[in-house]
């Protein structure tokens, strides 16, 4: 509620209250002891289920350091008295009556709740999906657009509902989404994962809703349902007859923000730093600016540095580096990814190629699994590195290579995303790591799939690509491959 945490607070009373016959007595005048057990269990149950979506009070704005949130009000007519601002909230029982049809086609429980921006982040990301609606333009402070820029890249995807199809929210929608990321929200293409590859194809629906994404190339960020009013029908679901559609969109739409997969109340792949660890390395990565969309999800080496200093004693120091301008001489990594074609200037190919000669390692993903970066990185892979590219790049590392055996982190099984399977690699259980040999260690790895969505820790549909799982596992042993390399070849 608000900023707290309702449900670890009184789970943790009733662990703490139960008596030795597992029963709970309750301090309500009339309760029986039966009626007290059966809801204490009750509410253990179904307050951890899964988290459907979460609401946004938007009125409730973040606010300076130090002070409690106030809420944006109005007076009325009577003397004195005020009105809480609810145009966020018109159609309150819209996403009650959402999460009770998904539980019903998935026979198990699903939740809601509603959030404000002050929530910590892994209270947002209780649910993969922050949902808006109104029917006036948003007002959001820079607090907030920041706390809501951070929740999507660390892999949150928000819905946007106007209500009766309200121009004045649609448009704040848009102009909010450009501000935080550029581009334009785009009509969703008929073939997209949440209309093929969901529950509820839409081949099958009598009516199209139009549906708005914008995207970082790899996923839908922010959504927009911006005339069909889905919340009109949630709200009523006895009087949606005729609109099944808007139930159906719904479930789909959470559906691919979360790849199908379910993860209680409290449970989140967001990590935070252990402030005990005493960092022993430090590891310095470029992130290269090379293409159009060179960083599309800037969230990932943020998590894989948190992992790193908890679980490796080791610090990794990112920054941004714009290949052939002498930038990459203090990094020991450098790290290319994408979604569209690129070239490199010949500057660029030549420091890339001195730099992996005199030690570094080049890291190539294709974010999202983009085909187009794929093709064009391996063309500028073979311009650099020639015959060595040429050979290297036809055969995909062993699973019992060593960067894959590395200790104290050996990957024993390589798990790609539910699109990947259907898609491309069907049941393959092995890498598909490339690799160029650089003297007696590998310099330059590269993945056709995605490695950089799967840092961010989100399963989120329509990626080729490995599981967030074994994304990380792989990016993490092939720092402490490349650092390792470096070290003993300084030795020797």
């Amino acid at each position: 509620f608000g900023a707290h945490d309702w449900f670890t607070d009184i789970a943790g009373r009733l662990v703490k209250s139960q008596k030795q016959d597992g029963s709970w007595t309750s301090s309500y005048p009339g309760a029986a002891e039966l009626d007290s057990t059966a809801f204490a269990l009750l509410f253990l149950a179904r307050g951890q289920a899964p988290v459907l979506m979460n609401k946004l009070d938007y009125h409730l704005h973040a606010p300076p350091p130090g002070q409690a949130p106030k809420p944006t009000t109005a007076p009325t007519s009577g003397p004195g008295s005020v009105v809480v601002a609810v145009n966020w909230n018109e159609r309150p029982r819209d996403l009650a009556n959402l999460a009770n049809f998904v539980g019903h086609q998935t026979e198990s429980f699903r939740n809601w709740q509603i959030v404000t921006l002050q929530a910590l982040p892994e209270d947002l990301h209780d649910a993969p999906v922050l949902y808006v609606s109104g029917n006036e333009a948003l007002d959001l402070t820079p607090d907030d657009v920041k706390r809501l820029k951070l929740f999507i890249q660390q892999g949150g995807t928000v819905l946007g509902n106007a209500d009766c199809g309200r121009k004045e929210f649609i448009q704040s929608f848009q102009a909010l989404g450009k501000a935080m990321f550029g581009g334009t929200f785009r009509e969703l293409p008929p073939q997209h994962p949440v209309y093929t590859h969901e529950q509820f194809p839409a081949k099958r629906w009598r009516t199209h809703p139009s549906v708005l994404g914008l995207t970082n190339g790899v996923r839908e960020l922010m959504v927009l349902v911006p005339n069909a009013d889905l919340a009109r029908w949630w709200q009523n679901p006895t009087g949606a007859a005729g609109h099944e559609e808007a139930f159906e969109l719904g479930t789909d739409l959470y559906e691919y923000a979360c790849d199908r997969q379910l993860w209680n109340k409290g449970d989140s792949y967001i990590v935070h730093l252990d402030p005990g660890v005493h960092a022993e390395h430090k590891v310095k990565v470029a992130r290269l600016a090379a293409g159009p969309n060179w960083d599309p999800e800037p969230g990932g080496w943020s998590r894989l540095a948190t992992v790193m200093h908890n679980e490796d004693s080791t610090d990794l120091i990112v920054y941004y580096a714009a290949p052939g301008q002498g930038a990459l001489t203090a990094a020991h990594i450098a790290h290319l990814t994408g979604t569209t074609p690129f070239s490199l200037s010949n500057a660029a190919r030549l420091e890339l190629k001195s730099f992996v000669e005199h030690g570094g390692t080049l890291v190539v993903d294709a974010a999202g699994g983009s085909l187009p970066f794929a093709d064009a990185a391996e063309q500028e892979m073979k311009a650099i590195f020639g015959q060595a590219a040429v050979r290297d790049l036809d055969q995909t590392l062993a699973p019992n290579h060593p960067v894959f055996r590395l200790p104290p982190h050996p990957i024993d099984a390589f798990t790609y995303r539910p699109w990947a399977r259907q898609n491309s690699v069907g049941a393959l259980k092995q890498p598909r790591i490339k690799g160029i040999t650089i003297g007696d260690r590998v310099g330059v790895f590269l993945s056709r799939d995605d490695l950089s969505a799967g840092l961010v820790g989100e399963p989120v549909d329509g990626i080729i690509g490995y599981s967030p799982e074994t994304a990380t596992a792989i990016m993490r042993n092939i720092v402490l491959y490349a650092t390792r390399a470096t070290t003993a070849g300084k030795q020797k």
